[in-house]
């Protein structure tokens, strides 16, 4: 199994509203609930205030004491370096495999 997260930083529809500050771990839960073991989750976000501490607490959490056996943070790729000055061009990543 493989599920990617790259959910928006924030969104509304049909009168509902998606943040990443404070759904995130939600969808993540679900994505882990769902994958088989040896299975594989890639969450990114461009969300300017998520650091990969705050990403990494996120899955600790959602794992429920549950093994991991990866963790591997990812970013900005050298096609994509982005400016630093601007939320939209900050990117966090993780690779967990359980």
């Amino acid at each position: 199994d493989l599920i990617i997260l790259d959910p928006p930083s924030f969104s509304r529809h049909e009168g509902k509203s998606f943040s990443v500050k404070k759904d995130l771990v939600m969808i993540m839960d679900l994505a882990m609930r769902s994958l088989n073991p040896d299975g594989v989750l890639f969450v990114s976000t461009n969300y300017s205030e998520m650091t990969y501490d705050i990403l990494e607490d996120m899955v600790y959490e959602v794992s429920s004491g549950g093994r991991l056996k990866t963790v591997k943070r990812l970013g900005q790729d050298i096609d994509f370096v982005g400016s630093g000055f601007m939320p939209e061009s900050y990117l966090t990543a993780l690779l967990v495999e359980i």
